[in-house]
């Protein structure tokens, strides 16, 4: 009778569009892929596309909604859902995104004898804002048999001021797929948006909040050169709370017919294909996946200085300035549109530095090294 594989259980922030939510599903479709059963849940929320795309792809998910419960006993009832979840599947290892997931269910997983539990922060800027949130995480780092940062300062910040010992730290980047140019692709897009094949095309991908700061990339916009301005096309794709009032910005600065919005998408590749450069202006990051994914597929990346962002567009990967700069942004953002050369020797070297860095199925097997399990589930009879 041939040995079930273990189960993975890969639990998201939710099953919507983002950072920390795409690396999560990557590496479920990647072990899945290299032979073993993967439950997908997510703490806040029951559905969104990435469900969609992990169930078309035949990874399980399930309904594990913690803001579902009660709100005077979630808590506590929230922990003993999880732990019956845990012991029922005999989950062999867990991993689980952001360092409030380890309050949520640290205690069910170390009472449910989960042999693994391996935790992945993507950025600092709650910990660092927010006492009382830094204070119970560090509590509940205990619960982790292995935390991993996307950048060296996150795990440095987890040794440094959160006294976690350095043998359960470990720097894991995230990790994406090269994508070569596809012409045909980037046509049918631009025929698609009804962006004219002669416009200069920006693409941001990201959530539509405070901390990724977009009126610091409006306030860039407005400062371009009026010679290159009209023929430069913004598209911000992605959703969120900030999105009326960036609306009213661009109304306010006259930018209406040089922002678009796209809402939150699934198709981000085709988008890629489709853009001639990526930009960023937020005023904190850990190591964006956006940013990643972006110097994959070829686009050369102006950013602002925070995070991982400057080791990642280090050597001349990619331009910075430092964060609100609107003047540093749009100097930048001028730069890659009227110096080819320049834009095709920082493409170039920004595939080269995802090629050697952040391979997805390097990332994939260092996981689960960290869980450990081999690389790949031998298949036995």
């Amino acid at each position: 009778m041939k040995t079930p594989p273990p189960l993975i259980a890969e639990g998201l922030f939710s099953y919507l569009i983002g950072g920390s939510e795409r690396v999560g599903v990557d590496m479920a479709l990647g072990f899945k892929s290299r032979g073993y059963r993967v439950a997908c849940f997510a703490f806040y929320g029951t559905d969104g596309p990435f469900r969609a795309e992990l169930e078309t792809a035949g990874v399980e998910c399930l309904d594990l909604d913690y803001t579902k419960r009660p709100r005077l006993i979630r808590r506590l009832s929230y922990q003993l859902e999880f732990y019956r979840f845990l012991r029922s599947r005999e989950v062999a290892a867990l991993h689980i995104h952001h360092a409030t997931a380890l309050t949520l269910c640290g205690v069910a997983a170390r009472l449910a004898g989960v042999g693994r539990v391996v935790m992945t922060e993507h950025a600092l800027f709650q910990l660092q804002e927010r006492p009382n949130y830094r204070r119970q995480a560090t509590r509940d780092c205990k619960f982790a048999t292995a935390i991993t940062g996307v950048h060296a300062g996150i795990t440095g910040y987890f040794h440094d001021e959160m006294q976690v010992p350095a043998e359960r730290l470990h720097v894991v980047t995230n990790g994406v797929r090269l994508r070569d140019p596809d012409p045909a692709l980037r046509e049918r897009m631009r025929a698609e948006l009804g962006i004219p094949a002669s416009q200069f095309v920006y693409l941001f991908v990201g959530r539509l909040e405070d901390v990724k700061d977009l009126h610091t990339l409006l306030g860039a916009a407005a400062r371009l050169p009026e010679t290159l301005a009209q023929g430069i096309t913004i598209v911000l794709t992605g959703d969120g709370s900030c999105r009326q009032d960036l609306e009213t910005a661009c109304a306010a600065q006259g930018l209406q017919g040089r922002i678009r919005f796209l809402g939150a998408r699934t198709d981000i590749p085709n988008l890629l294909a489709m853009a001639d450069a990526f930009v960023m202006t937020s005023r904190t990051e850990g190591l964006p996946m956006a940013m990643i994914e972006a110097m994959g597929a070829g686009l050369p990346c102006a950013s602002t200085a925070v995070g991982g962002i400057p080791e990642l567009l280090a050597d001349g990967a990619g331009l910075t300035a430092p964060v609100k700069d609107c003047q540093g942004i749009a100097d930048a953002m001028t730069k890659l549109v009227t110096n080819a050369p320049l834009r095709k020797s920082i493409a170039a070297r920004g595939q080269q530095v995802v090629a050697e860095r952040y391979s997805l199925d390097a990332v994939v097997t260092r996981y689960l090294e960290l869980m450990g399990l081999p690389a790949y589930w031998p298949s036995k009879d």
